[in-house]
């Protein structure tokens, strides 16, 4: 493998997650994902097998918990801990929001183009409306 060429895992699962598709994927990259599914890959993968995500009907929750179990198995981390804080201070230089505090950078694969999903939050359902009521600017 050349210098620049990515891991086969890695270049499927990041050409899996770029559709469009997914873009608003809830979840993505946080929600569970069916361990045998993701160890009958892994398996194949390791075993250099021809593995076409899109053939196989893989959920795409499988797939970002494949690309981050690639990532979680590395001997050292995809990004030294000294660049991480250069990665912070560029996004907010960009606006762009940070990576949740327990997510390692590493997962943090839309700096890299990959579509993470919309973020949702426990209270964006039914708080919404009614935090819409309690807010400090309609309390009087």
């Amino acid at each position: 493998m050349a210098a620049t060429e990515l891991p086969r895992i890695v270049a499927d699962t990041i050409e899996y997650l770029r559709d469009e598709q997914y873009a608003s994927e809830y979840g993505l990259f946080r929600q569970s994902a069916n361990a045998k599914e993701m160890r009958r890959l892994k398996d194949a993968y390791d075993a250099r097998r021809n593995v076409v995500l899109a053939e196989e009907g893989v959920d795409v929750h499988v797939v970002a918990g494949l690309l981050k179990i690639f990532f979680r198995e590395l001997s050292e981390p995809a990004f030294p801990r000294n660049l991480v804080e250069h990665f912070r201070r560029i996004g907010a230089a960009l606006a762009l929001p940070p990576p949740p505090p327990h997510a390692p950078a590493k997962t943090w694969v839309a700096v890299h183009g990959v579509p993470c999903g919309k973020r949702r939050y426990a209270d964006d359902d039914d708080a919404t409306s009614s935090s819409a009521n309690t807010s400090p600017a309609t309390r009087k």
